[in-house]
């Protein structure tokens, strides 16, 4: 699958694992691996974790910001540009896999100099602290069940645990998450504020 450059930053720090595509039938399947098109990275691959079709109706900003553009308008006009009589939309949610070490396998066990992650999460909004916190008391729950008690939808939820993950703060399961040793460290940090 090809992203134009300006994706391709959020695809490999995790914060972007959404796009929609316009195609007459799927050309990708759950569990299928895809090279990313990097040409200076040969190694690079997405791989798919669900496909589902959609409707321009049925969008709103958050999905549009899940899959990196600015606004709503943006994405439906992105998506128009490239439909042709008869495509479907199609929602494909995916991860960034290398032939190589995820450095952030390492991060979540680096335990050093936590201050400057706190302050920086403290930036980032109150929504960390709720978020971590909210993993640490439900670990491995599904992101679909752990959202709402946030208010919020599924697809929003998971780009806030990627950034978190992209820190070394939480695991990924193939159902749910939990904390990182350098998560549940910085979560005492940012405590009492944090918990619910």
């Amino acid at each position: 699958m090809l992203f134009p450059v300006r994706f391709h930053a959020g695809i490999l720090s995790g914060a972007i694992a959404v796009t929609y595509r316009t195609w007459s039938s799927p050309h990708v399947k759950p569990g299928g691996r895809y090279r990313f098109g990097l040409r200076h990275q040969t190694n690079d691959y997405l791989v798919v974790d669900s496909i589902e079709t959609v409707t321009l109706s049925s969008l709103r900003e958050s999905h549009a910001r899940s899959a990196g553009f600015n606004t709503l308008k943006e994405l439906k006009e992105t998506v128009k540009r490239y439909q042709k009589p008869g495509d479907h939309v199609y929602r494909i949610t995916f991860h960034y896999d290398a032939d190589q070490e995820d450095p952030r396998v390492a991060l979540r066990y680096d335990l050093s100099d936590l201050a400057p992650v706190v302050a920086r999460l403290r930036r980032m909004g109150s929504w960390t602290g709720r978020v971590l916190s909210l993993i640490a008391q439900q670990p491995r729950v599904a992101a679909s069940r752990l959202a709402p008690s946030l208010d919020q939808e599924t697809l929003p939820f998971k780009a806030d645990v990627r950034k978190l993950k992209a820190l070394g703060l939480t695991i990924s399961h193939p159902v749910g998450y939990e904390l990182s040793p350098r998560g549940r460290a910085v979560l005492d940090l940012l405590a009492p504020a944090s918990h619910p």
